[in-house]
């Protein structure tokens, strides 16, 4: 081998230790390595400015680190600081002729320019190049010119709206599941529907108009429940007997969906038709079945358990299963918005039980419940759907007596299921709130109007420093009992913040306080903390300050429904023209984040607030890094709403 051969080899192995160069294949990463110019610059030496023309290379670190910034007059804006192995100068795949940040070598420093032209050539054959370099070029302005989503960075990007592949349960359903289905007319007999089932051993049949739209659905649980009210007459009409209205779904569907339609409208089939509605033609049936067949873990199986349990140590160890279900099955951030739906759906269901089980212990006592709606709601983590263990949630009920005669007693009533409540989720193993923050809390525990003098008052008279306190309830969302309680004092809500629009100024100003330094972020973005000498605090330094943020910016909008801060911020992007890019990207970098934390909290049974940078993957550690930028730039947002 030759001396120049050796030199490309030793940059090869170099270079394949990181990312994205490691995942090219070794002949594309060697010719790569024959095109590499090594450069020296001395400490404090500019390696390019902002607003200069854009070479056509890109650096890699070989030795030493970066300091990447915005000049502000004869101050300097730090936007990351970068080690050996890390890229610079990549933004130019945006299309922009100037860099918009300047580089200046920290240390004695070296580097390695690669041309981007030949780079680029190579890029559709290899998609974990392109998401890696999707992830990193997020941290500049410059990767939205293409005009938003992160998908649209690179063009020729095979598609993934996320990271990562995607897992079983956003995978497709096969086709032999979704068009095994059987039909008949509305004026067809019960007995011809019967022997149509008992032909073809399927379990349900779907009942159509003459032009094959669904009215209905009739299953062998219907066939049982004729026979034994002996409704059963020889003449007996489909339409008469059959469930209705059907839940559609559209044709193609995924596994997720399916089954998260399953779990929130208590149904064990689902009908597929040619747009998703009940008005275009049927084409298949999805059966409970079918999901547990092709998705064995099945949350539905552990909330159907949940719902007939009958002590507190069997929904225990259903807890645990589904802590071990979720640990087990959270592999990439594309099934963190699912999860965090069958996460809260799993919630209501335990609370659900538990309420019923609390309501049962209070009669025994000689308790009966009084003419009255109660709620019982998740506020902060919980309430935005961000909690992923029994960890300490923040809790409250809301009730309304529905007679006079019931208001004396509702206070009461509400107060003993409440403390009920409390204990049975200990029991359960969740974590005591030492904030004192949950229903058996009589401050938390009050009736509608109760709550609606709260939030006015919380508008309108709530010093700045107290507002932090009660924020968490501006995230409200009920978990079991009569939602309209909640609607009515969020609605309440809107109409303070439009006739107050001082709050929001007063909110902005507590937000951008809450905000951690720029100093805290440059720990993350050492190469030794990366490598594991300390944890880094996921909660405090990402996702707070942007759930902090989303909500400053919702609530300014009047978005309320909306209590995720994924929710939250895809809304945003949606009524925000001018900044849609910033709330996409804030959006995608708090799902990571909450992905990396929720992958900690499940597998240590901690809140997942401390993770170990040095477990992450390369494109989770660059993602996280980018979503400083989104958190700076949503900061300089905020304080426009303060002026």
């Amino acid at each position: 081998m030759s001396l120049a051969e050796s030199l490309f080899q030793r940059i090869a192995d170099f270079l394949d230790d990181y990312p994205p160069f490691q995942y090219l294949g070794k002949e594309d990463l060697l010719r790569i390595a024959r095109l590499v110019k090594i450069k020296f610059h001395e400490r404090d030496e500019t390696i390019f400015e902002e607003n200069t023309p854009r070479r056509n290379l890109f650096y890699v670190i070989h030795n030493g680190s970066v300091r990447v910034f915005n000049r502000k007059g004869k101050k300097h804006q730090l936007r990351d600081i970068r080690v050996e192995g890390e890229l610079l100068g990549i933004g130019h795949i945006s299309g922009l002729p100037h860099y918009t940040q300047s580089a200046v070598a920290e240390n004695d420093t070296i580097l390695y320019s690669i041309p981007w032209e030949p780079f680029s050539q190579l890029l559709p054959a290899y998609p974990d190049v392109m998401r890696f370099l999707r992830a990193n070029t997020s941290l500049h302005p410059e990767s939205r010119s293409w005009g938003g989503a992160a998908s649209e960075m690179l063009p020729g990007d095979p598609g993934a709206d996320t990271l990562v592949g995607h897992i079983n349960e956003t995978t497709y359903l096969p086709q032999i599941v979704q068009k095994r289905f059987l039909a008949c007319q509305t004026n067809d007999t019960l007995q011809e529907a019967a022997f149509k089932m008992l032909q073809n051993e399927l379990e349900a049949i779907i009942v159509v108009d003459p032009d094959g739209t669904p009215k209905g659905m009739i299953t062998k649980t219907d066939m049982t429940r004729c026979v034994q009210s002996g409704r059963l007459p020889r003449k007996a009409l489909a339409k008469e007997f059959m469930s209705a209205p059907v839940i559609t779904v559209g044709e193609n569907p995924r596994l997720g969906d399916c089954m998260r339609l399953m779990l929130k409208s208590a149904c064990r089939f689902l009908c597929m038709t040619k747009d998703g509605s009940a008005f275009t033609p049927a084409t298949g049936v999805i059966s409970e079945r079918d999901l547990m067949l092709y998705y064995g873990n099945n949350p539905m199986v552990i909330i159907r358990q949940i719902g007939i349990s009958d002590n507190f140590e069997e929904l225990t160890h259903l807890r645990y299963r589904a802590d071990m279900l979720m640990l087990n099955e959270l592999r990439s951030v594309d099934a963190i918005l699912w999860f965090s739906e069958v996460v809260h759906d799993l919630n209501c269901a335990f609370a659900r039980r538990v309420i019923e089980l609390a309501q049962a212990d209070l009669r025994a006592e000689g308790y009966f419940p009084p003419d009255v709606h109660l709620c019982w709601m998740a506020a902060g983590a919980g309430g935005r759907k961000e909690l992923f263990t029994r960890t300490a949630m923040d809790r409250g009920m809301v009730y309304k007596a529905l007679s006079s005669a019931a208001e004396s007693h509702a206070a009461d009533y509400a107060t003993r299921l409440a403390h009920t409540l409390s204990n049975g989720l200990l029991k359960c193993g969740w974590t005591p709130n030492t904030r004192q923050m949950t229903e058996a809390n009589i401050q938390w525990n009050r009736s509608l109007s109760d709550w609606e003098a709260y939030f006015h008052q919380w508008i309108n008279h709530t010093l700045d420093d107290e507002l932090p306190s009660v924020l968490p309830w501006f995230d409200a969302l009920p978990i079991a009992g009569n939602d309209y309680l909640v609607d009515s004092f969020q609605s309440v809500l809107v109409r303070e913040i439009a006739s107050h629009p001082a709050f929001i100024r007063r909110l902005a100003s507590v937000t951008i306080t809450s905000i951690p330094k720029p100093e805290e972020y440059e720990a993350f973005s050492t190469r030794e903390n990366r490598l594991g000498e300390r944890r880094f605090d996921i909660s405090h330094s990402v996702l707070q300050p942007l759930s902090h943020l989303a909500r400053l910016f919702a609530l300014k909008e009047g978005i309320v429904k909306h209590t995720s801060t994924i929710d939250r911020l895809n809304k945003l992007a949606k009524t925000s023209a001018a900044h849609r890019a910033l709330f996409e990207d804030a959006a995608e970098g708090f799902k990571i984040a909450l992905f990396c934390s929720a992958k900690t909290g499940l597998r240590e049974q901690s809140p997942g607030n401390l993770i170990e940078p040095a477990t992450l993957t390369g494109i989770e550690q660059q993602s996280i890094k980018s979503t400083f930028r989104s958190i700076f730039e949503l900061q300089n947002l905020a304080e426009t709403l303060v002026s």
